[in-house]
């Protein structure tokens, strides 16, 4: 920030008093907000998203759009035909709008953008985040994602019990701490899968890999798997619908926050060229 902590603590000091409140407290080597500091900044962040988008509305008043974009999202979503499509046709059709895509974890995307330090984001959610508004375009079964040469026994739908005896590669995220934690989308995976792989990694499309070289077994939704076309022919893939809910895909929006002439823009195009897409059917051609 360019400043000294002391004018750091001292402005901080200075907000709690004309507040009345004490907004963050010390806990070790942490500052944390109180109660009262998370619920400023639920205001800071709804007023900035307001001021924001009056500023937008006036630099569109004459009806050509202008600005900055910010979105975050998944990568197998931003490597979608369909958002590459409308993405390009946006920008040929506004050159004066410059979009910044920002690709990352999904909980990270969700933090993230209720810091307010997106307009919104494409992304994968089991269950919509109880801070943020979520349009839905389409649903994504997960898979089990293995070698194709494996030797283990798999109906099309795995039993539990064929399910207990194929090694999980883990899929991780690196922690700010250096400790890393295993990342479980759905309750159920310890039961389904108590065998692990020795391997885990924080990137889908490396576990893909390793997967399809016989390094242990996957799961991933069907377009995260689409998305990585170049090991297609070396897996099988097996459905767990029946234990593992569906990946919702669509737009991610702070709650009570007014999206830029742009931002509803740009959503409203990806709505219309994704709304009920198929994916199932895309795998099976």
């Amino acid at each position: 920030m360019h400043r000294t902590p002391s004018s750091i603590s001292y402005q901080i000091q200075s907000l709690e008093q004309s507040l009345g409140n004490r907004l963050v407290a010390r806990v070790g080597n942490l500052l944390v907000l109180t109660a009262a500091g998370h619920e400023l900044l639920k205001w800071t962040i709804r007023t900035f998203d307001v001021v924001n988008a009056l500023q937008e509305e006036l630099a569109c008043a004459n009806g050509i759009l202008r600005g900055v974009l910010s979105i975050a999202g998944m990568r197998p979503l931003f490597r979608m035909p369909q958002f590459l499509g409308v993405l390009r046709d946006f920008l040929e059709e506004y050159p004066r709008v410059r979009v910044e895509l920002f690709p990352g974890y999904p909980d990270e995307l969700v933090q993230n953008l209720e810091m307010g330090m997106y307009d919104f984001a494409v992304i994968g959610v089991l269950s919509r985040p109880s801070s943020c508004a979520f349009s839905a375009f389409f649903t994504s079964p997960h898979m089990l994602v293995i070698a194709r040469d494996h030797g283990y026994v798999l109906d099309e739908t795995p039993t539990r019990t064929q399910l207990e005896l194929v090694p999980y590669i883990e899929f991780i995220q690196p922690r700010m701490d250096g400790r890393d934690s295993p990342r479980v989308f759905f309750p159920d995976v310890g039961n389904l899968f108590p065998i692990h792989a020795n391997l885990r990694c924080s990137n889908r499309q490396t576990i893909l890999e390793y997967a399809a070289a016989g390094c242990g077994a996957a799961v991933v939704d069907v377009w995260s798997l689409l998305s990585t076309p170049q090991i297609l022919s070396r897996v099988c893939v097996y459905s767990l619908e029946q234990y593992i809910p569906d990946l919702q895909y669509g737009v991610l929006m702070r709650q009570n926050s007014e999206l830029t002439p742009p931002g509803r823009e740009l959503t409203a195009r990806l709505e219309q060229s994704m709304k009920g897409l198929n994916v199932p059917k895309l795998l099976s051609e």
